[in-house]
């Protein structure tokens, strides 16, 4: 019973089982498939760097994937691992760097030292600017508090205008639900979405229910495309770790949206720009919110 009586308090307090808000045009808008770089296109330069996500632009890729940390000097920057190795010296925490610091690494391709470093998030978004949707992955390092990290990714959000561009994902549900409910006007994505268990969804109450959901690839069954037929979901769900083998597949089984790594056989959905920038127009056509 005290169980019981806290969930019904967490429903109250959440807003009860309603629908969520539509998602913005700048998503519910864009041709389908969409694809959000993986970390870039790695092709030719190290993951996470200005020449990928450079070359995911040129490619024509609408949305980009990239991992987020925090600086010991407070800025969020682009690297995927928790340690970062210098030509000269032993392994450092990538979040014990300042800026400076940052821009002193150089990151590694194919074993060979580049003249690329860690970019900073400002730099990207400032230099790219509207030519991207963004799925900002949540590293949490830098962070001892997430309800910190919450804060610091909103202020940089609002800063940025990137309220109808960016979602911002994790698969910490405690980080997710607060974001949510504290911040509504954020995207949100939980990773690591059950797909065995899709219901347990409709259990969260609206306001701290993720815009998003993604899961990898290998974990989709027939019942969870089901539900996301049944449900609408296809346009709240992002799957990663799709590979060539995997995507057509996966694509004819209704999935709309993914984070997923570049190759040539991709080329016939992606709408390819010069080396400026991707400019990609938005369809006519509007998804159904599924809440």
């Amino acid at each position: 019973m005290g169980f019981l009586a806290l969930y019904l308090c967490l429903v109250i307090v959440g807003g009860g089982w309603g629908d969520k808000d539509p998602l913005p045009t700048t998503f519910t808008s864009v041709p389908l498939p969409l694809f959000f770089a993986h970390r870039g296109a790695t092709l030719c330069y190290p993951d996470n760097s200005d020449g990928a996500i450079g070359d995911a632009a040129r490619f024509g890729f609408p949305g980009i994937e990239l991992d987020i940390q925090f600086s010991a000097d407070s800025n969020f920057f682009i690297y995927h691992d928790p340690s970062i190795t210098p030509p000269i010296g032993m392994s450092l925490h990538a979040c014990s760097l300042t800026v400076n610091g940052l821009r002193n690494q150089r990151l590694s391709f194919q074993g060979k030292e580049t003249n690329e470093s860690p970019p900073l998030l400002a730099d990207i978004v400032e230099k790219y600017n509207d030519q991207f949707l963004y799925y900002f992955d949540m590293k949490r390092y830098g962070h001892k508090n997430i309800f910190q990290l919450a804060r610091d990714i909103t202020a940089f959000v609002n800063q940025h205008s990137l309220n109808d561009r960016a979602i911002v994902a994790s698969a910490h549900f405690w980080f997710i639900i607060y974001l949510e409910y504290s911040q509504p006007d954020i995207l949100t994505a939980l990773e690591g979405f059950s797909t065995n268990h899709p219901w347990l969804l409709s259990l969260l109450p609206r306001k701290f229910k993720p815009d998003f959901i993604a899961s990898r690839q290998a974990t989709i069954t027939n019942g969870f495309t089901e539900w996301l037929r049944k449900t609408g979901m296809q346009n709240r769900y992002i799957v990663y770790h799709a590979n060539k083998k995997t995507f057509k597949p996966t694509l004819e089984q209704g999935v709309q949206m993914f984070i997923i790594d570049y190759e040539s056989y991709l080329d016939e959905y992606l709408s390819t720009s010069d080396s400026e920038g991707v400019e990609f127009q938005f369809s006519t056509s509007h998804w159904v919110s599924p809440f």
